[in-house]
């Protein structure tokens, strides 16, 4: 690891021959400064405004005391040409690039990006800090392992030892000539098989220390390019990083799942019997191997949504709810306070298809699965059923007012749900109701943002909590955070991940079917501006963050 460590010496004066020790680090020029420099640094006109931060060298972080007077620095070459530096990133392949490598990925000219573009806002990503939770898990347990095998190598020291005690005595009371058939069988049996298992152990402590060694330098070279790194760098670091994770955590589930725990039992000969009847039979050396397993660090499972950023939608619009088609068009809402509103409907690059106008105004919207229609709830009271015919255009089917003013509405294959405070109405597509669903948390305020899933299983949120409540009327909480607040939006994928949107604590958070684990998916770091609300193409997996503003509809990439 020692060859990613950069000596802390001045920059500049290097050039110039000198080995004058650094102070500050320019974040701009990713370079080191002695006082000198920095003075110089400080005065001209073209570097006085960048930003110069402390060079970190104190005995806070692992690593550092193991490396005083260095700074960590992540390689900036290309793996496949070391000489050669990196430039470029490829979206297709998830690889860095340099211009040697260009010639190799002649089909990849769209998906290649500079890779000063591909890396800005890396170190506030939710993906940069998700896999810093991640490496933590690895060193905390590899560390618990090597703890455990620690314990395990000192008890059966302790079995081995008490083991030659026994030999020890026997030997005592057997006449001369014995002691070397002793030595033969029995000695040699617990040596060897004490060989055996500190082999073992040793084998498993080397890797073990190895991977807290190398974690642990991860995690401060993650800490130190927050602290004094750019973009790129965290950009390099976070995809080296991918092939030390997929090594080192197949490494722990192996060690984690394969323990084995080590006894030394001892089945000997009476002495007296030995010498009554003058036969060699001392007994033998038994191995017991017992496999058991080591709790690993809660979250170390790493199988973590990830969702990268595509290009944004502008509508130009005033939103005030968006949803998605089976086709992939985006359903949009217009709040207009000085004439109609309208609803638009645009490809997903934002090309306008068709709008209509719509009478009042509007307060939620849906598209119904598996087919052209959506509905549009206007003055909180009247339900606008429309369908698009095959050129696009959308048409007004009919309107049906409702008997209580209601808030939200979403759509399954067959049904609509529609909200009023903490009650659900279900209806049939056609506006005909069917049954009402009366949440039990009615004190806890009307529901924020709900959603419906494959098996017509109703998620909702309300005082910033995540419900789920069957057609049959049971209801489970699901989910609550204190780093989830003022839920805006909820949407499901194909795999029945729950996605749910913060508008106050301007996060997305993600729920996770198949392990009911849950993490934050988006945050402000990246680019998030306290969303309104959500939609999920399930046919493509793109997630749709819109503002009920005339902000552009922010797109984004989600992989699992």
């Amino acid at each position: 690891m020692s060859g990613h460590a950069m000596p802390a010496i001045c920059g500049p004066c290097l050039e110039g021959g000198n080995k004058n020790p650094s102070l500050k680090w320019c974040t701009i020029c990713e370079e080191q400064l002695c006082s000198g420099c920095v003075q110089h640094h400080q005065s001209l006109k073209l570097t006085r405004n960048h930003y110069l931060t402390e060079i970190r060298n104190d005995a806070s972080s692992s690593y550092a005391t193991e490396n005083k007077g260095t700074i960590l620095k992540t390689p900036e070459t290309c793996v496949y040409h070391p000489s050669v530096e990196i430039q470029f990133y490829c979206k297709k392949h998830d690889i860095m690039l340099c211009d040697a490598c260009l010639g190799s990925h002649p089909s990849c000219n769209s998906d290649i990006v500079p890779i000063d573009l591909a890396s800005n806002g890396t170190k506030n990503s939710q993906n940069f800090h998700s896999i810093q939770t991640e490496i933590t898990n690895i060193l905390q347990s590899f560390s618990a392992i090597l703890a455990n095998k620690q314990t395990i190598e000192q008890i059966f020291s302790n079995e081995v030892s008490s083991a030659k005690k026994k030999i020890d005595e026997i030997r005592l009371e057997l006449v001369r000539y014995l002691e070397e058939m002793i030595d033969k069988t029995l000695l040699k049996d617990v040596e060897s098989q004490e060989k055996k298992v500190l082999d073992q152990l040793m084998k498993d402590k080397t890797v073990a220390e190895d991977g807290r060694k190398e974690a642990a330098w991860f995690l401060d070279e993650m800490s130190s390019i927050l602290n004094t790194g750019s973009d790129k760098q965290a950009f390099m670091l976070l995809q080296r990083l991918k092939a030390f994770k997929n090594v080192r955590d197949l490494q722990v589930k192996e060690m984690s799942y394969n323990m084995q725990a080590y006894s030394l039992k001892m089945e000997l000969t009476d002495p007296v019997e030995l010498c009554s009847k003058m036969e060699l039979l001392f007994g033998k050396v038994n191995m017991e191997s017992t496999p058991y397993n080591v709790n690993m660090v809660q979250g170390m499972k790493i199988s973590a949504i990830c969702a990268t950023p595509g290009e944004s939608i502008k509508t130009e619009k005033f939103v005030c709810s968006v949803s998605i088609t089976d086709a992939g068009h985006l359903l949009v809402v217009e709040l207009n306070l000085f004439s109609s509103s309208k609803v638009f409907l645009f490809n997903d690059a934002g090309g306008h298809i068709s709008n209509i106008k719509i009478p009042g105004s509007p307060t939620d919207s849906t598209a119904v699965p598996g087919g052209n229609k959506a509905v549009v709830l206007v003055d909180n009271k009247k339900l606008l059923f429309l369908e698009k015919d095959g050129t696009g255009t959308l048409h007004c089917k009919n309107i049906m007012k409702m008997a209580k003013g209601c808030n939200l509405i979403t759509a399954s294959w067959s049904k609509l749900y529609i909200a009023y405070k903490s009650e659900i109405i279900v209806m049939d597509i056609n506006g005909h109701a069917v049954q009402y669903l009366k949440t039990l948390q009615m004190s806890g305020g009307q529901i924020q943002a709900f959603s419906v899933g494959r098996d017509d299983e109703v998620y909702y949120a309300i005082a910033d909590c995540l419900y789920c409540m069957k057609d049959y009327g049971e209801e489970v909480c699901l989910y609550q955070t204190q780093d989830l607040k003022d839920v805006s939006g909820i949407v499901l994928d194909t795999d029945g991940n729950v996605y749910i949107c913060g508008k106050t604590s301007n996060n997305i958070h993600v729920l996770k079917q198949k392990d009911s684990s849950a993490q934050v998916l988006l945050r402000e770091g990246d680019v998030l501006q306290k969303p309104s609300g959500i939609c999920f193409d399930k046919f493509r997996n793109k997630l749709f963050v819109y503002y009920t503003s005339y902000d552009p509809i922010q797109v984004y990439n989600v992989t699992m």
